[in-house]
């Protein structure tokens, strides 16, 4: 017997940084992607070959944001990195959050920031431009199947 069926619509996952909201505009395919920096453990052995694990408390990731150049959030997403960049310590230094409305799945770092600025490319069709953003301290919390 075939379990219930599933759906996704990328409208259903609201995506922010730093107050800026995700109004649509996201790259062909796969818009946004969080990549955990660290091992959740590590461990050691002894000489006599004991092995000890220990948990490494490292919760940094990197999301990257695929967007359309012509989304409305390259600008605003713009702005925040060049107050980063003009301004000392922490200028652009703010949340970043995501939820699947429709599961209830989240991600949620208190402090991120844009790592780097997208590289530019021009032609006849619509560019796609990435945002790296490091998150520090991320929460990942499962939604319901």
């Amino acid at each position: 017997m075939a379990g219930p069926l599933r759906e996704w619509n990328i409208n259903e996952c609201a995506i922010s940084f730093a107050g800026v909201m995700f109004p649509g505009g996201g790259a062909d395919g796969e818009v946004l992607t969080i990549e955990m920096e660290g091992d959740d453990y590590g461990d050691v052995v002894g000489s006599d070959g004991e092995v000890a694990r220990f948990r490494t408390n490292d919760r940094r990731a990197t999301a990257t944001l695929k967007l359309m150049q012509t989304s409305q959030m390259v600008p605003q997403l713009m702005a925040v990195s060049n107050a980063d960049l003009a301004a000392l310590n922490g200028a652009g230094v703010g949340a970043f959050q995501v939820a699947n409305l429709t599961t209830g799945e989240r991600f949620e770092a208190p402090e991120a920031w844009i790592k780097k600025q997208p590289g530019l490319s021009y032609g006849r069709e619509v560019g796609t431009r990435e945002f790296v953003i490091r998150c520090a301290m991320g929460v990942f919390t499962p939604g319901t199947p």
